[in-house]
């Protein structure tokens, strides 16, 4: 019977199912019962009603919680965890630009529908893995705090763990103590209870894990003709996992299989036992962070001597009737450590037990509940605290009574309620002032660590509990730490010494700094008081390192020409042509079309949950957005705009479904599924629509129409869904991104022959977006984040800063805020236009300069140039923009019409630890100092302004002689604007001396 539990105590089945015993606080009285005490120690009598009220709400939950889950996740009395600052995918999608924030990481509603143990072969769990909404992974921030490595530990293994023992491999203690240099798991064997039990219900004792936190469960079930036992353990990882199956050597190996959720399942049997083992994660949506579980079942046929669960107490074993009379030796000693005495035992079937650091109020904490408690044994458990000083007693006759008891300066709440026991003692622990600060410096490891990444160690701040986050916390290559209860004087003259150390770089939000090596950012919240500090070397997380070699154009010079102008052709570039020979865009979207249209599948899909019906949705008006024609929309449609764009080179056929495609499940289920991509969580719910969207048109549609290039990948999807507009949810929003919805086998799902990659999705609700007041009116036809998205399956980057720290662009581009057309660079970029005019002059030339929007004129200023590497080098493109064609009207960038330059820095770099070489465009828009980003110090594309400010240059206006490139070099040539007219402008360029 696979992963079936049946559980000792019915009010703790939900908690098991779902919570992996218990992490998610949302159903558990652990938080209201541990929290509230606590509390009470901390705020005294005030606090003493916060304990009833929190009481009252464990009174009411239907399930109940190890308290040994919480320190595994940072213990259930810290309301907030360490943030880690995570934007891994920060630029990987793009949400639509005038969104202030694109949260990648929305997570799910409920870690606790998602069951990682399914206890029960008719659970209600659907899924192991527990949703962010983020289909992307494209993050603008992952706020949320990282609590699976928030850590005061100095750990020689786990810098991650959330530990105040220093065990390299222990994160299940949040303690402030150091208890030894070497690391060992707290829990090395089964009880001799629960060997005895495991003799009685199996015939013999399975092998054990080492761990920090495990849960053991006999059951006996007639229906099922089983008896045996669940044993899981939290934190471990796959390779002890698979050291762990080797101790199953004398079992018969019989099968491995992938259950309901996709995990392997290994079989093995010895005799009449079976066990099964699993290895899986779920993702905890309250700590925000993967509990990693190790699953086994060990099962023999029902001999009908043991009651089944329908019949009574199938517990056994133990002395006096109770499985366990004492605390284990392991956390006897935990107890002294943390608060120096043991604490009394009420002998009892069930408990659980945890000792951490509560960092926020700098107390070393020693906790337990005991499950399924009478009334009686409380009041004689409380008789066990006769010789501790009584604080606060209850009123006579309160339902929910709680005792706070003082003893060697250690402070214990004991409460009662609905069966639970629950005790939180807690003792001072250095707090600032006193002995001093915990920690005074990294450890070794993180040192090294540092010190690999970003070739320096970078300043520490004395604490109590620090936090190092590392490459896997931020998606790239950085290197940081966080921590909490520094006062803002510390905080301050924190600052003030990284202030001598290096440069500052003016910034928003943000103190940013450069070394020679590496940029770091500090930002402090002074109401959680959370310090977090990030150093990514500099070039940014892509940067150079043992495979990636960057290809830039400094020192090649300039080419000669006795006219004075270079007629450059990109399309001798040895390197990438256009957008099809990127690294990310290979097998992307065509970006010429050739005779024939490109044919382009829209999917509507609405969901039972969100019909079109009951929305008023209309597929004609899709079909008007992306095919119409002049008046079907309040712009131009996407076709339109790409046409004209492109100069006629692109002539889309957008091919909408007929009707609204609703997928198996509401719309709930698809925001919260979500896979692992190189040790990253992404939600792929829209993925998961758009299999089923193709498998259900594959008998009926010839898919391979979509793939016109013949690379065996259709070109792009377009999704328009029927959900609300929700900025803080991407699920709910606008991107595009790349399939990663694959079978068991790691390959794409084929359909005709053909596989999806890169696709768009959206609301419908866009389309009535009314840009200039954020409202949403139903008469409006507006196309722009359809055009906007549908820029990025061509291959465009975002050109606007995801954190809003600066505006390279000033919102001035199709691809940042505005509407508009493309600039030049993007149509260097898809292969719209092939040739430009390269100034090369010894001394001075005029150049007559036609309007942008008749043909795509223009000319490059450049220091250095590279003909093998094209359009994507360091460079400044001109071009005479008027109000005319797609900037008419009041789609226009700017009023006045005249010369508008570009400073381009499409660097390439070159990855090949793959394989074969991967070409991409090194920099981007992303602010270097935005820790949730993959900015680097050069913005992939920006405006140069006039010395006065204004983006336009008329007559008479000059571009600086003092401009500088990324190089920190003096540009080669300025221009003064000679004259302008409706069709072209004159511009004289002069070299600088």
């Amino acid at each position: 019977m696979k992963k079936i539990l049946v559980v000792l105590m019915s009010v703790f089945v939900s908690a098991c199912l779902l919570g992996a015993c218990g992490k998610d606080k949302k159903n558990s009285s652990i938080d209201s019962a541990s929290e509230s005490s606590v509390s009470s120690v901390l705020s005294g009598s005030e606090a003493s009603n916060a304990a009833s009220s929190s009481n009252e709400e464990s009174s009411s939950s239907q399930s109940f919680v190890e308290s040994s889950s919480m320190s595994s996740a940072d213990s259930s009395v810290e309301s907030s965890s360490m943030s880690s600052v995570n934007s891994s995918s920060d630029s990987s999608v793009d949400s639509s630009p005038d969104s202030s924030v694109n949260s990648s990481s929305d997570s799910s509603e409920d870690s606790s529908s998602d069951s990682s143990v399914d206890s029960s072969e008719d659970s209600s769990s659907d899924s192991s893995e527990d949703s962010s909404e983020d289909s992307s992974s494209d993050s603008s921030e992952d706020s949320s705090e990282d609590s699976s490595s928030d850590s005061s530990v100095d750990s020689s293994e786990d810098s991650s763990s959330d530990s105040s023992v220093d065990s390299s491999e222990d994160s299940s203690s949040d303690s402030s103590v150091d208890s030894s240099s070497e690391t060992v798991y707290i829990y090395t064997d089964f009880t001799a209870e629960e060997k005895a039990q495991m003799v009685e219900y199996i015939g013999e004792v399975i092998p054990f894990v080492a761990n920090n936190e495990y849960y053991v469960d006999f059951y006996a079930d007639e229906e099922y003709d089983e008896q045996g036992l669940n044993f899981y353990t939290f934190g471990n990882t796959e390779e002890e996992f698979e050291v762990y199956l080797g101790q199953y050597s004398e079992y018969v190996f019989v099968e491995s299989y992938e259950d309901y959720f996709g995990d392997t399942c290994y079989v093995y049997e010895k005799g009449n036992i079976t066990v099964e083992l699993s290895y899986y994660y779920y993702y905890d949506e309250e700590y925000n962070e993967d509990v990693y579980v190790i699953d086994v079942y060990a099962y023999v046929p029902y001999t009908g001597t043991i009651p089944d669960e329908g019949e009574g107490d199938d517990i056994g074993g133990g002395e006096e009737e109770y499985r366990y009379t004492d605390f284990k030796d392991t956390e006897k000693n935990l107890m002294l450590t943390y608060i120096g005495i043991e604490l009394p035992f009420v002998p009892n079937n069930n408990y659980t037990f945890d000792a951490y650091y509560y960092e926020e109020q700098h107390q070393n904490v020693a906790s337990f509940l005991v499950f399924d408690a009478t009334e009686e044994t409380f009041n004689a458990y409380i008789e066990a605290y006769a010789d501790y000083q009584c604080i606060v007693s209850p009123e006579e006759g309160e339902e929910q009574p709680y005792y706070i008891y003082n003893k060697n300066d250690v402070t214990v709440v004991v409460s009662y309620s609905s069966g639970l026991i629950s005790v939180a003692a807690s003792k001072p622990s250095n707090a600032p002032g006193e002995e001093g600060y915990l920690f005074t410096d990294f450890t070794d490891e993180d040192k090294a660590l540092m010190e690999e990444i970003i070739g320096d160690v970078i300043p520490f701040i004395p604490n109590n509990h620090y936090m190092i986050l590392g490459p896997e916390d931020f998606g790239y290559n950085a290197i940081g730490f966080s921590t909490r209860g520094n006062t803002e004087e510390e905080i301050n003259a924190y600052i003030e010494q990284c202030a001598t150390l290096y440069t500052f770089m003016e910034s928003e939000g943000v103190e940013g700094y450069v070394s020679d090596t590496f940029i770091l950012t500090i930002a402090y919240n002074a109401e959680d008081t959370l310090l977090t500090v990030v150093a990514m070397p500099l070039g940014g997380g892509s940067g150079e390192g043992e495979y990636v070699t960057l290809l830039p154009n400094d020192g090649r010079g300039l080419p000669s020409s006795e006219s004075g102008i270079y007629e450059v052709d990109f399309t001798k570039a040895e390197y990438v042509k256009d957008v099809h020979d990127q690294g990310y865009y290979l097998d992307g979207c065509p970006t010429v079309s050739g005779s024939e249209k490109l044919n382009i599948l829209v999917i509507p899909v609405e969901f039972k949950d969100a019909t079109a019906e009951s929305k008023g949705y209309d597929i004609e008006k899709i079909e008007r957005a992306f095919n119409g024609g002049e008046g079907d929309t309040d712009y131009y449609s996407v076709r339109e705009y790409n046409y004209i764009s492109s100069y006629g080179q692109l002539d889309l056929n957008f091919v909408v479904l007929d009707s609204w495609f609703r997928p198996q499940q509401s719309s709930s289920y698809y925001a919260e599924f979500t896979t692992v991509v190189q040790d990253t969580e992404l939600a792929i719910g829209d993925q998961v629509i758009m299999n089923e969207a193709l498998q259900y048109l594959a008998p009926i549609m010839d898919l391979a129409q979509f793939d016109s290039d013949g690379n065996g990948t259709i070109d792009g999807i377009v999704m328009i869904n029927t959900l609300e507009i929700d900025g803080e949810t991407d699920f709910q929003w606008a991107y595009r991104y790349w399939n990663y919805y694959w079978d068991n086998e790691g390959n794409p799902y084929e359909y005709d022959g053909v596989y999806s990659n890169d696709y768009l999705w959206a609301p419908y609700q866009f389309l009535h977006e009314d840009r200039s007041t954020g409202e949403y009116d139903s008469s409006l036809t507006n196309t722009y984040t359809f055009i906007h998205e549908f820029g990025h399956l061509l291959g465009a980057d975002d050109y606007y800063d995801t954190a809003y720290i600066e505006h390279p662009m000033g919102g001035y581009d199709i691809m940042d805020a505005m509407m508009a057309d493309h600039n030049p660079f993007t149509k260097f970029n898809y292969g719209w236009l092939t040739n430009s005019r390269l100034i090369v002059a010894e001394e001075s030339v005029t150049i007559s300069l036609e309007a942008f929007s008749k043909n795509g004129d223009t000319i490059i200023i450049a220091n250095n140039w590279a003909e093998e590497l094209g359009a994507y080098q360091e460079y400044y493109v001109l071009m005479y923009y008027t109000n005319e064609g797609l900037n008419a009207g009041e789609y226009g960038l700017f009023e006045e019409e005249g010369i508008l330059v570009y400073h381009v820095n499409a660097t390439l770099y070159v990855d090949e630890s793959y394989g074969d070489p991967l070409y991409d465009i090194y920099n981007s828009n992303t602010n270097y100092l935005d820790p949730n980003g993959y900015g680097t110090l050069d913005n992939l594309i920006e405006f140069v302004t006039t010395e006065s400010g204004e983006y336009v240059y008329g007559v008479g206006d000059s571009l600086s002689a003092s401009t500088k490139n990324d190089l920190n070099e003096a540009i080669a040539y300025t221009f003064t604007v000679d004259s302008i007219t409706s069709d072209s402008a004159t511009l004289t360029f002069t070299k600088n001396a």
